[in-house]
């Protein structure tokens, strides 16, 4: 069967409805990854090498022998988060976590570096 001109302009109004609906439907599947609390773990003196392991999965970067870990982390509404490897290029707010730790595997000194700088600053 042939669409007709007729027939095209019957459908209209309903494609017309539909994809804004189509488009919310998706947006508002989207989900939310951010947890609140999620770095709260962190504790310079306390935090040891397996706490952060268990807490952020495998580093990103390591240096200096396994004594300096960084891992991507991003934010959204509801708090940080690890990225998939693929989102980190897609991301609004990315950030670097470093965690540098002691010989004895305990964290000495932390910081959440932001990799864009934000005008005006």
């Amino acid at each position: 069967m042939q669409m007709t001109y007729g027939m095209l302009r019957n459908i209209r109004p309903y494609v017309a409805v539909a994809i804004p609906l189509i488009a919310l439907g998706v947006a508002g599947c989207v989900p939310t990854l951010g947890k609140p609390g999620f770095l709260d773990f962190i504790q310079g003196g306390a935090t040891s090498q397996d706490d952060a392991f268990l807490h952020l999965g495998r580093p990103s970067g390591t240096f200096e022998g396994e004594r300096i870990l960084t891992w991507n982390i991003a934010k959204d509404a509801n708090g940080y988060y690890e990225p998939s490897p693929s989102e980190t290029l897609f991301i609004d707010s990315p950030y670097r976590l470093v965690l540098v730790f002691d010989a004895y595997g305990v964290l000495r000194r932390h910081a959440l570096v932001p990799l864009k700088i934000e005008p005006g600053k």
